[in-house]
């Protein structure tokens, strides 16, 4: 947090004290419509796995619910194919986060392209007859990534393959609505708990549409029919490297000055927040 010192600012009286942060493209997280689109891949993919292999690729407590209950009752085997998929679904969490040590839009790009080409194998090995274990071991490790790939999202905290969570601050940003509690690191006027309440459900739900579209191409399609999260996370690593390109700090020339920074400022007089636009150095930390 920082104390508003210089530069225009806007929505906010000059006789007001101002509190403000700067929300880095980092601490924004991902564009609505791709966590949307990572969201609907991961329900499409765990629709998938389930109908094809009797696993689910992303939800592990599920996975690991099943090993036990199949331990227990003395169902070695059943246990270890529930339990395959769990350490290579970690694998991939290591693997996508080693790909992207500075969470950059190439680095993204790069992960969706090899997501991509683990489905894309998958689909080869499946078509080859090859043993159902290996396709769970890819599944299981392209999920892992999918979960690296987003993690935020207009500022909130969000899960592309997580609902269980997304459930969790969904109730959360309700009470807090209901207590009318300040958001914290706010957008705007509109950036309420209710709008990030609605925005984590819709990736709730884009989950469950997901699903569903999977159930009906598998059952229409069988093994074709991961194609189409091929295609998508193809389109997702293309558009992300577009909008590393179109950014204002790509279009610099080098030695140039970084453009102004947007910072959020909350009014201690009406609890208001607004958007103060400062050149790069002013204020203190």
């Amino acid at each position: 947090m920082c104390n508003v010192t210089a530069g225009q600012e806007y929505g906010l009286a000059k006789s007001e004290t101002a509190t403000a942060s700067i929300l880095s493209p980092r601490e924004r997280g991902a564009p609505v419509w791709e966590t949307i689109g990572c969201s609907m891949t991961c329900g499409y993919i765990d629709a998938y796995s389930l109908i094809s292999f009797n696993v689910y690729s992303s939800f592990m407590s599920g996975q690991t619910a099943s090993t036990g209950t199949d331990a227990g009752q003395g169902k070695f085997a059943a246990a270890g194919h529930n339990f395959l998929p769990i350490p290579f679904f970690f694998i991939g969490i290591v693997v996508g986060s080693l790909l992207q040590p500075d969470r950059s839009r190439p680095q993204l790009s790069r992960v969706f392209l090899v997501i991509a080409a683990l489905l894309a194998i998958d689909m080869g090995a499946t078509y080859a007859a090859m043993p159902g274990w290996l396709s769970i071991m890819g599944l299981g490790t392209a999920m892992g990534m999918m979960n690296t790939t987003i993690s935020r999202v207009a500022g909130e905290s969000a899960n592309v393959g997580f609902v269980t969570g997304d459930l969790k601050n969904v109730a959360e940003h309700l009470v807090d609505g209901y207590r009318r509690k300040p958001v914290p690191q706010t957008e705007g006027p509109w950036d309420t708990h209710w709008w990030r309440a609605g925005l984590l459900a819709s990736i709730c739900g884009t989950f469950l549409i997901g699903a569903a579209i999977g159930g009906a191409m598998v059952a229409r399609f069988q093994i074709w029919a991961l194609l189409a999260p091929v295609l998508v996370l193809l389109l997702l690593a293309k558009t992300a490297r577009a909008i590393q390109r179109g950014s204002p700090k790509a279009r610099l020339p080098p030695g140039s000055a970084e453009p102004l920074s947007p910072i959020v400022a909350t009014s201690a007089k009406t609890g208001w927040q607004s958007c103060v636009v400062s050149e790069p150095g002013v204020g203190s930390p």
